[in-house]
């Protein structure tokens, strides 16, 4: 019988300089595609931390807006307080305030009789940022029942024109004398002001005294500068190491939203 023989086959081998290039290609390639993926991420973290920060200032707006939309004022019976930043001695209160009267439809609890409840509104001023309540805006209402439904004695502001910043029988007071404690708001604010306005468009001078009502307005800006949380985070560290850089950065991660409320005529101009 006859045997056809196979042909023979020859079997090609990679080099090792073939070898090595080959892993080498493969290297390049997953670097490109580790950059890819990592720049990918930062794009959307940054996206989302800034989107953070926009749905902040919405809230603070929103929930501002609601209490100046139900702003209350009689003239020579209800008092309106904008304070201006104030000394050392305020502590904790140092920044602007806004206080007012409102039929606000967020109470501070369910068993308030009256509609009508003592707004206040401030950014927390911390003396160094190891302080938890650091860059908190924050919100004050107090009604005529108390937590423990029983009459609130801190609500006070009927025909009473006197503000400071302590003493219960104040109308507006910068701690919680007179007040309900406060309500943290919304995080990582770094700057917050108001500015009121007459019908003529003219500025209301806010009070430096911190001891003196001052005009109701016919419209109110309100400014809050924030920050996101990573970049909060990171300028407390810088600014806390005194580092010379801090406010630079301060600046350019800030973002400041603006946005102005019309009181209108409330019967301050008869």
């Amino acid at each position: 019988m006859l045997k056809i023989a196979k042909p023979a086959t020859s079997v090609l081998r990679f080099t090792l300089i073939e070898l090595i290039a080959s892993m080498g290609v493969f290297a390049v390639l997953m670097l490109i595609l580790m950059t890819f993926f990592d720049s990918a991420q930062r794009t959307w973290t940054e996206s989302y931390n800034r989107s953070l920060a926009y749905e902040n200032a919405r809230i603070a707006f929103d929930l501002i807006e609601r209490d100046l939309q139900c702003i209350y004022y009689q003239q020579e019976n209800v008092p309106f307080w904008h304070k201006a930043a104030t000394a050392a001695a305020w502590t904790a209160y140092r920044n602007q305030m806004l206080a007012f009267v409102s039929q606000t439809p967020v109470p501070p609890n369910s068993y308030c009789e009256s509609k009508l409840c003592e707004i206040k509104y401030q950014l927390y001023y911390a003396s160094d940022h190891n302080d938890a309540n650091d860059g908190w805006l924050l919100r004050s209402a107090t009604g005529d029942k108390s937590d423990a439904n029983i009459d609130n004695s801190k609500w006070n502001f009927n025909q009473n024109f006197t503000v400071g910043l302590s003493d219960a029988l104040n109308a507006f007071t910068g701690n919680t004398d007179s007040s309900d404690d406060f309500d943290k708001i919304i995080p990582y604010v770094t700057d917050l002001s108001f500015t009121c306005y007459k019908l003529n468009g003219s500025e209301i001078t806010p009070d430096s005294s911190g001891t003196a009502t001052t005009e109701f307005p016919y419209s109110i800006r309100v400014d809050i500068t924030l920050m996101d949380r990573n970049s909060f985070a990171k300028w407390q560290n810088l600014d806390r190491g005194g580092t010379a850089n801090a406010a630079q950065f301060k600046n350019d991660r800030s973002r400041k939203f603006s946005k102005t409320f019309l009181i209108g005529e409330r019967g301050q101009y008869e």
